[in-house]
């Protein structure tokens, strides 16, 4: 992926824009609380999944850097955000989608059904990661995450386990299996990928999936790297803020911030 751009999708808009030049920010927050015993120790509960949090700033943007990034943030209102971020080109997909074992700790619709069923749950695999998600009932509501692919890029899934994850572009109705380590070019030039997880009965250790130019595949797609990828996100309502640093030049700075939302909300 490009150094000094990167590539966002908000809603049905895509662009390259200019990297933040000013700061980025890259926090997870996981819930959890601390409390003191009556015999003066302490105790504490947290939860192992954490949401992604983008915070972006740019310093200095001249009037097309600015527009581009405008046209992408200033009506984004609850629009889907997809963030390649170029940290984490070694696995795009977030916690949930690399570690799928997290979708039985965060008690997901795909694990729990309405009733209060258990449809999937965590597997103990005695290799990294360690958990696994191991799904007992096809009736699960199945995890979708989306990936936003550039043109000129395709993306190499792979999977560690049970045959439970699928794929379609955006725009398709139907869902297909993945050929693990088989690249997969957008059909239009540019594409929005819809992964999904756990579609079946079986045991998922681990996903990964790298974006990288098409043609150019990654050499060592089939071993195990941590997700670092922000997921389903949204524009922070609010956050979007722009300042004025010289009307005549058209000079500009701008900050905003993302966060990843629970995709089933």
């Amino acid at each position: 992926m490009q150094s000094t751009k990167v590539f966002v999708s908000v809603g049905k808009r895509s662009a390259w824009i200019k990297a933040p030049d000013s700061g980025l920010g890259m926090a997870s927050s996981n819930w959890g609380a601390m409390t003191q015993l009556v015999n003066g120790g302490m105790s504490g509960v947290a939860s192992r999944l954490s949401s992604r949090l983008y915070s972006l700033s740019w310093s200095y943007l001249k009037r097309a850097d600015f527009e581009a990034i405008d046209a992408l943030f200033s009506e984004a209102g609850e629009d889907r955000v997809l963030y390649l971020d170029p940290f984490a080109k070694s696995n795009v997909l977030s916690k949930l989608g690399g570690h799928p074992y997290l979708l039985a700790e965060s008690f997901s619709k795909l694990a729990w059904d309405i009733n209060g069923v258990e449809q999937a749950r965590v597997a103990d695999l005695g290799q990294e990661p360690y958990k696994g998600l191991q799904v007992i009932k096809a009736t699960g509501e199945p995890y979708v995450e989306s990936v936003a692919v550039p043109a000129g890029y395709s993306i190499t899934i792979v999977r560690n386990g049970s045959d439970l994850v699928r794929y379609r572009w955006e725009g398709s109705t139907t869902f297909t299996k993945i050929t693990s380590g088989a690249a997969l070019t957008p059909p239009a030039g540019v594409g929005v990928i819809e992964i999904e997880f756990g579609n079946g009965v079986g045991t998922l250790n681990w996903v990964r999936a790298v974006v990288h130019k098409t043609g150019t595949p990654p050499t060592d797609v089939t071993t195990y790297a941590p997700p670092r990828g922000g997921g389903n996100m949204m524009v922070v309502p609010g956050s979007y803020q722009v300042s004025g640093i010289n009307a005549v030049y058209g000079e500009y700075s701008a900050s905003v911030e993302l966060q990843e939302v629970w995709a089933w909300q």
